[in-house]
């Protein structure tokens, strides 16, 4: 975990428990956008990566794929370039 994490010390912890726990889920549930405000807060608390799953692969994964991806790729882009600016 980077020491700039945005994430909460309270938070990080329950999840380091239920983590430790073998319960290991972090629901992202809601919209497109929630989904990748979910993943960004990861992000910032310093995690490098997230596995995903989702309740009916078959229903979800199309609106994954064509919505929450390109969306968290818009993000990071712009992301990166006011990062090189700096």
């Amino acid at each position: 975990r980077q020491p700039n994490a945005e994430m909460p010390d309270a938070v990080l912890n329950e999840l380091r428990v239920r983590w430790a726990g073998g319960n290991s889920g972090y629901p992202l549930i809601g919209t497109p956008e929630d989904v990748v405000d979910g993943l960004m807060r990861i992000r910032n608390a310093g995690f490098a990566g997230a596995a995903i799953s989702l309740v009916n692969f078959l229903d979800d994964l199309p609106l994954l794929i064509d919505r929450v991806l390109p969306l968290a790729r818009r993000i990071q882009r712009a992301f990166a370039e006011e990062f090189t600016r700096l």
